[in-house]
């Protein structure tokens, strides 16, 4: 792990002793910051920007793998997770709160493909509208807090896993890991009603899990992460053109 004071310009080593693989780091504000557990069960929460740190361990049997976060403000936040693919449908897995992390809410979603599997990316929308994607193709979205999921159908079968999702309006894009050995992106462009694979390229070394996840700009491009150093820049693909 790694942190810069100065935009980017430089960076260096964070001293880390308390284990783990730490990814997905979300700050709420410039104190307050969340950091999940690849392969782990706990979340990390500093109060300091990164100076200190306590731990929430939600048990494996709860939440193994905490691998994105997203928030709003200081107010609410959603870490994604869940058991890897049982062949039985669940998996799909959301830790949220709205009280500072005082309590944690478990949400659990079962795939009606009967496959299931981990979420592995979170969009927020809003306080009320989600997106959350994982393996096996599995997408599901909310407009009600939670309350009712829908999941998407008619994704195609060469795409293997999702890594990361991104919404900026009516555009939703996917970061996907497709079959024989490509990645690419998978969006809409009418706020979900209908997608098309839109980039595919050969990763010089190809993972099924590849893609980490994805992080949009104010300017509408994208970035996308993973496995072996893959990181790409899509110039203003979350606007909706070409």
């Amino acid at each position: 792990m790694w942190s810069s004071i100065d935009h980017g310009v430089s960076f260096s080593a964070v001293a880390w002793t308390l284990g783990g693989w730490p990814a997905s780091v979300r700050f709420l504000d410039e104190q307050i910051v969340f950091m999940g557990d690849e392969v782990g069960d706990r979340v990390f929460r500093s109060a300091d920007a990164g100076q200190t740190w306590a731990v929430h361990t939600f048990t494996r049997d709860v939440l193994p793998g905490t691998h994105a976060i997203e928030s709003l403000g200081t107010s609410r936040a959603w870490i994604v997770g869940g058991p890897a693919f049982r062949g039985d449908g669940t998996g799909a897995t959301i830790a949220s709160w709205s009280d500072g992390a005082q309590t944690w809410t478990i949400t659990t979603l079962t795939d009606h493909d009967h496959v299931g599997g981990s979420l592995h990316g979170v969009a927020v929308v809003s306080a009320a509208e989600l997106w959350v994607a994982g393996d096996n193709r599995q997408v599901f979205h909310t407009t009600d807090t939670m309350r009712t999921w829908t999941q998407l159908d008619g994704i195609p079968a060469e795409i293997l896993h999702f890594g990361g999702v991104a919404v900026r309006g009516t555009t939703v894009v996917l970061a996907a890991s497709i079959a024989p050995g490509d990645y690419g992106l998978y969006r809409s462009t009418d706020g979900g009603a209908t997608f098309q694979i839109i980039d595919r390229r050969v990763a010089v070394a190809w993972d099924p899990h590849g893609v980490h996840g994805v992080t949009q700009t104010r300017e509408g491009d994208l970035f996308v992460h993973g496995y072996a150093g893959l990181l790409w820049r899509y110039s203003r693909v979350m606007l909706g053109g070409p």
